[in-house]
């Protein structure tokens, strides 16, 4: 009796052994295909900063999960820093000191030119200033009521002289212009009060008017010259000594605000211009500092036509 190939038990054994083998091969060869390729690394021409992968299992199966990569941060643009301007400071100027000058104890008189030949425009009491203009040898030019006048340099304080320009004099002495010629009636003083009981110490050495009685012509120079002496034994102050014209209360102040001591004299030469024609009497004249007046020496008759 026969028996068919595989019938036997032991033949059938062979078959499932066959089988169970194959079945591990063909497991062993899709876990090595499958490991391959999961693992991204077939030719190792993947980028090197890929993103790493997670193995989870899904159904008892590895499953990769990419991971994300962490965003690249760019770096950070410095922003343009600009210099703040410096500012610009203004430039310092120095003012330049303007010249001036005050006048001394004893005022100073205010000429048409820098010399006692030009003509007496007026006086600058004792302490006022003015601004100085120009300059010419020992004199100073100054601006007096609107126009250019000169005093001299001895008598005042002046200050900033070293940029004063150096001024040309006038070549002849200005002379004010004719007044009225109509012979002035006689009028009071009104610049010497009545003289007091004395002088009070001051002696009269000699007073003068040079080429008296004249005639002098009107508006010329008369020029007179004077000598006191204080004799008391106290200083004497005055606010004005000089020619006091009788007739028209004229006054000549050739020295003004002063003082002399005991014994002290004091000796000046002076001119008054005479504005009208007329016969008139010149006297010598002080005003004390208490404005009491007293007529020193005179009267020196003077024609003026």
């Amino acid at each position: 009796m026969r028996r068919s190939f595989g019938s036997s038990p032991g033949g059938e054994r062979s078959i499932w052994y066959i089988l169970g083998w194959g079945a591990i091969v063909m497991i062993g060869i899709a876990l090595v295909w499958f490991g391959f390729f999961a693992s991204g690394g077939r030719d190792g021409s993947e980028d090197a900063d890929a993103s790493p992968t997670v193995t989870t299992a899904v159904d008892g199966y590895p499953t990769a999960v990419p991971t994300m990569a962490p965003p690249t941060r760019l770096p950070t643009q410095a922003q343009p820093t600009s210099p703040l301007p410096t500012p610009t400071l203004p430039a310092t100027v120095t003012p330049v000191p303007s010249a001036k000058l005050v006048a001394g104890d004893s005022g100073v008189n205010v000429r048409s030119g820098p010399g006692t030949s030009f003509t007496l425009l007026g006086y600058l009491d004792p302490g006022t200033s003015a601004g100085i203009t120009g300059k010419y040898e020992d004199w100073f030019q100054i601006d007096y009521e609107g126009g250019p006048g000169w005093v001299f340099g001895d008598l005042v304080a002046a200050t900033n002289t070293d940029s004063v320009p150096v001024v040309q004099p006038p070549t002849a002495p200005t002379s004010r212009p004719p007044q009225a010629t109509t012979v002035p009636t006689a009028v009071p003083p009104t610049e010497v009060p009545a003289p007091p009981a004395d002088t009070r110490g001051i002696v009269v050495n000699s007073y003068s008017v040079r080429s008296a009685p004249g005639p002098f012509g009107v508006g010329a120079e008369i020029w007179f010259d004077l000598n006191i002496t204080n004799k008391s034994g106290n200083t004497i102050q005055f606010n004005a000594l000089g020619t006091w014209v009788e007739q028209t209360g004229q006054f000549q102040k050739s020295w003004s605000y002063s003082s002399r001591a005991p014994n002290q004299n004091l000796v000046w030469s002076d001119k008054i211009h005479i504005p009208a024609a007329g016969n008139y009497n010149l006297w010598l004249a002080i005003e004390f500092s208490d404005s009491m007046g007293a007529k020193l020496s005179g009267p020196i008759p003077g024609i003026v036509q």
